[in-house]
């Protein structure tokens, strides 16, 4: 048998030179395409480090104003409570100085029957309160009576009349204090 070769390229020999040329060409290209993307990834690497650098620097400053914030709160809160008990001492102070004649006069308002005048009135802005009054009653009942009301006020009767059917009396009473 015999071995039958047919060549089909134009030319009868494979020219090794072109061959070399064209395969260092596809190894230099390929030797440029991976140096350009080696490049871009160190590159991009060097970004990214920059950035998680600069990310790592920015959550410190974010730990360390929230340390900061959480001082300053605590400072508040405590400055605060501070003011709020100064001012609490401040206000009882202003109320223990504080002298209402309105709330005098109405609580006398109330407290006195129909048909009983106040003649005298003397109030004092001491501890005890103590409110001195001259009062006529057309009747000894009405003055009873008003005796009755101002009984829980420790009354003091200081004296007591009667003229013409018009009875008087001077008493002292102690005025109840709410802030007490």
């Amino acid at each position: 048998m015999r071995k039958i070769i047919f060549n089909l390229s134009g030319q009868k020999k494979i020219d090794r030179r072109v061959l070399a040329f064209r395969i260092s060409l596809v190894l230099a290209a390929s030797l440029a395409s991976n140096g350009l993307a080696y490049h871009a990834l160190s590159h991009h690497l060097k970004k990214t480090g920059k950035e998680r650098a600069e990310n790592r620097v920015a959550q410190q400053r974010l730990v360390d104003l929230a340390w900061k914030t959480k001082g300053y709160q605590a400072f508040i809160s405590a400055q605060k409570g501070l003011w709020l008990y100064k001012i609490g001492f401040a206000n009882q102070l202003i109320s223990q100085k504080t002298f209402s004649y309105s709330d005098r006069l109405g609580f006398l308002e109330k407290i006195l029957p129909e048909g009983a005048q106040i003649q005298g009135l003397t109030m004092t802005n001491d501890p005890v309160n103590r409110i001195t009054l001259s009062i006529t009653a057309p009747s000894f009942a009405q003055l009873m009576e008003l005796y009755k009301r101002l009984s829980p006020f420790q009354l003091l009767i200081t004296g007591e009349s009667e003229k013409e059917g018009v009875f008087r009396a001077n008493l002292q009473i102690v005025y109840p204090d709410d802030k007490k």
